[in-house]
């Protein structure tokens, strides 16, 4: 690994850390990418209640925030895309993936999982499936307040 691919990979793992508004034992960020664009999809396990909270209700769920909604998507989507073009920049684009999964323990420890298969299914129908193999089951969605 080069050191520009760890300094983006550090940024992005520092950036996400910053962005939880709660204490958490967990982090996981899964991306999806090509040149210029990317989506991703954000889940966190609280510490006090153990829920997993997505970026489908993270806006609603807590009081104060670090940075607006938007301002969090467009940097993460800016650390995405720096990822993912240091890593073509690296290795070629034969050797690019198209999914990323970033984990974070609150210990710091991370690590990242890369598949490199081209995506056939649309970002929801791949979510469940990553929400599946990470989770063991889908995710679901609550609109309740933050416990405070």
């Amino acid at each position: 690994m080069t050191k520009e691919i760890e300094t983006s990979q550090n940024n992005l793992g520092m950036f996400l850390i910053k962005l939880m508004p709660v204490e958490w034992e967990k982090i996981w960020l899964y991306a999806e990418c090509e040149d210029n664009c990317c989506s991703f999809y954000l889940c966190f396990k609280e510490t006090q209640t153990v829920l997993i909270t997505t970026t489908d209700f993270f806006w609603e769920r807590y009081n104060v925030y670090p940075f607006t909604e938007r301002e969090t998507f467009r940097m993460l989507s800016n650390f995405i895309c720096e990822i993912y073009k240091t890593y073509k920049k690296t290795y070629g684009q034969e050797k690019i993936w198209t999914t990323m999964t970033y984990i974070i323990e609150s210990s710091g420890e991370f690590n990242i999982d890369f598949t490199y298969e081209t995506i056939q299914e649309n970002m929801v129908v791949q979510r469940r499936k990553w929400e599946i193999k990470y989770f063991g089951r889908e995710i679901p969605y609550t609109t309740e307040k933050y416990p405070y």
